[in-house]
């Protein structure tokens, strides 16, 4: 799986994500104060 880095943290995106999605999803794992499985 890709590895994006947003904001100095590095996630695992799913193959053909665009930046924005990666985005929304650090987004979303930050707030979560956890790991949020990607939704395709």
């Amino acid at each position: 799986m890709p590895k994006v880095t947003v904001d100095g943290v590095e996630i695992d995106v799913p193959q053909g994500a665009t930046v924005l999605k990666a985005y929304e999803l650090e987004r979303r794992i930050r707030n979560s104060g956890g790991v949020l499985e990607a939704a395709e």
